[in-house]
């Protein structure tokens, strides 16, 4: 990721009072390109000879690109931060076409932070902050082709397998639009989260989904937490319409832990999700862990399971990564 500062400090100077306003802003950017191979047509990949001919592609893994600002005065800080997609994919159908991947403004203080628009839910970030290998493993979380929203042959896209779609880096996944977001200050160690996603539908019937959530931090590395997803939206408009469960109307539930040195990492996270229309709960189990050989360079490895789901199964990754450079 690159970031340049694109406004100076702005120092806002009044008679009488010295007040004063800090305005800064910086473009971003976090671009990933892979070139992968895909197998799942021979016996020895367990396939039955016909599933997938082997598939080579280069794939542009959700790169995106985007702008924030920030102004503080008086003790609190509005904000703003808007990114799109950086599609350049010709050879793969892709569904996000440089579409928004995030658009949300609000301001924090003193009683925390609190925002409106498209962004990434807490339930996505417990998740994604635990895989070492979010938008790079070639399972992600259906264990092999990505075939959604769209995507014909895309494979990478947010989350490893092991853990749900609702992880994935994809707006009616771990993305939501029309999001009132709140996260309490931090006491003790420990802050909340809640947030509303409000159904746009159309007609009387319009349901909003909710989440909310408690994360504990300590100075010893530890990190543990819960989230929880309350799914209603309607079904021919639902907010987590690309979450693998359809319009269902769905509860679900993750909890996870991780601990973390200047050398070495774990993490764990458990999900369970209640489809409330008649369909069997699905489990997710997700383990990582990572070990620095260097300052720049450190193995990772992760192993996935899954259980009442239509890709239910085990999946291991393991991988090497090395800074060139600083961002």
């Amino acid at each position: 990721m690159f970031r340049k500062t694109l406004l100076a400090a702005v120092v806002s100077l009044s008679c009488g009072t010295a007040l004063a306003a800090e305005t800064t802003g910086e473009i971003f950017g976090d671009f990933r390109l892979s070139l992968g191979h895909f197998d799942s047509s021979s016996p020895e990949a367990g396939g039955n000879g016909t599933a997938t001919a082997p598939d080579t592609d280069i794939d542009n893994n959700n790169s995106v690109i985007g702008l924030r600002a920030a102004t503080t005065h008086g003790g609190l800080t509005a904000f703003v931060t808007y990114e799109r997609y950086a599609e350049n994919d010709g050879g793969t159908t892709s569904a996000v076409n440089d579409n928004v991947s995030q658009f949300f403004y609000g301001v924090r203080g003193r009683f925390g932070e609190v925002s409106y628009g498209t962004r990434a839910t807490a339930y996505r970030m417990a998740g994604q902050k635990l895989d070492p290998f979010f938008n790079t493993s070639v399972a992600g979380v259906q264990g092999g082709l990505f075939t959604a929203a769209g995507i014909t042959s895309k494979r990478i896209n947010g989350a490893s397998y092991g853990q749900s779609a609702l992880t994935n880096d994809a707006l009616g996944a771990g993305t939501a639009a029309n999001q009132i977001a709140y996260t309490a200050p931090v006491i003790f160690g420990l802050t909340a989260n809640a947030a509303v996603f409000v159904d746009e539908g159309s007609g009387p019937n319009e349901k909003h989904d909710y989440a909310g959530g408690l994360e504990m931090n300590c100075d010893c590395g530890l990190t543990v937490g819960a989230q929880f997803l309350d799914i209603n939206s309607n079904a021919s408009v639902p907010n987590f319409g690309n979450s693998g469960i359809g319009g269902a109307k769905a509860e679900a539930m993750r909890a996870y832990a991780s601990y973390n040195t200047s050398w070495w990492g774990a993490g764990l996270s458990l999900e369970k999700l209640n489809l409330r229309a008649g369909a069997l709960d699905r489990d997710y189990a997700f383990a990582s862990g990572w070990f620095g050989l260097s300052h720049n360079t450190r193995i990772a490895a992760a192993v996935g399971h899954t259980n009442e789901t239509p890709f239910e199964g085990v999946s291991a990754t393991v991988g090497l990564f090395h800074d060139l450079m600083p961002n």
